[in-house]
């Protein structure tokens, strides 16, 4: 039942974003903002008769066809990233806008929640929060367990920051969001940071991705964790020794999760989980830093064990 509401509100947004687009002139992406704020509004906004009164009356049918209340969070959030993915195509979108795959942000929601301690409410950022769908999924798990002080996201692009914030909105999540270069801007604390680092557009973009964590590290609150969605490779660069050495400085590197080769289409898109934690309040190195692989869905006798692993580690913290 949920994934037919998922598809359904996908389909009505889909229709909508492109029936407006064409109207306008506009890309898909602009007019699924313009849609989801409709859809808050409850109301079609026409400016110097755009859009049009016929499309506009169009948009009213299919937008009353949407009953907000029937939707969690979950549903709005999977159904705004559908779209999303949709955009990507029809806008032909670059790499560095592509949304964290669900697969990713489930495995850092699940780590998040057993980090967080029962009856403990904590600050959470992503510097890079993109359409947020990373941080949604994490937020509305601990928004569920009453475990959520305040929700804070930084985005460089304008357009990308303005689907976040009707998005959460859609999904009452109550957030402050700052647009801004995560390496410039002055970042909230927080207790939990989670990002999945872009592949910026620089010479030497794996040094542009450790930028970005080393300013994110700094934000982090004495003994606050940070789970980064990094290049698989990014231990194995010719950078790999002066990242560490300075990465330790402010933090212990406490675990890197890596994914079966089969999670991506392409190899070069290959990702890891680096799991840090700020230094101070009685935070220690772990004796044992966690070094595992997520095994491929299909191995089911391995995922068990990967997960007794990954919770008997997480006591160590």
């Amino acid at each position: 039942m949920e994934q037919a509401q998922v598809e359904e509100l996908y389909r009505v947004l889909d229709q909508a974003s492109q029936l407006l687009a064409e109207d306008l002139d506009s890309s898909y992406l602009e007019a699924l903002i313009e849609i989801c704020e409709n859809i808050l509004q409850k109301t079609i906004q026409v400016e110097n008769n755009q859009p049009s009164p016929n499309v506009a009356e169009r948009l009213k049918t299919l937008l009353n066809g949407i009953n907000l209340d029937k939707y969690s969070a979950d549903d709005i959030r999977r159904g705004i990233g559908l779209a999303y993915l949709r955009a990507v195509q029809v806008d032909n979108i670059q790499a560095t806008h592509h949304q964290t795959p669900d697969s990713i942000a489930t495995l850092v929601t699940y780590i998040v929640a057993k980090i967080v301690k029962p009856n403990v409410k904590v600050d959470v950022l992503d510097p890079v929060v993109g359409i947020g769908n990373l941080l949604a999924m994490v937020v509305n798990y601990l928004k569920e367990s009453n475990q959520l002080a305040s929700v804070n996201g930084v985005e460089i692009d304008d357009t990308l920051l303005a689907l976040t914030g009707i998005s959460f909105d859609l999904q009452h999540i109550t957030n402050n969001l700052i647009e801004g270069d995560a390496r410039d801007v002055e970042l909230p604390v927080a207790d939990i940071i989670v990002a999945d680092i872009p592949l910026l557009h620089q010479t030497d973009a794996i040094a542009a991705d450790t930028q970005i964590i080393y300013a994110a590290n700094k934000s982090l609150k004495p003994a606050g964790i940070a789970i980064y969605v990094v290049p698989n490779n990014i231990l194995e660069t010719d950078n790999a020794a002066d990242f560490l050495s300075r990465l330790t400085q402010t933090v212990y590197v406490q675990g890197i999760i890596k994914f079966a080769p089969s999670t991506f289409k392409n190899e070069k898109a290959d990702k890891a989980l680096l799991i840090v934690q700020r230094q101070g309040n009685n935070a220690q190195q772990a004796a044992q830093v966690l070094l595992a692989q997520v095994p491929a869905l299909k191995a089911k006798d391995a995922l068990p064990k990967f997960f007794v692993e990954l919770d008997q580690w997480i006591t160590t913290l």
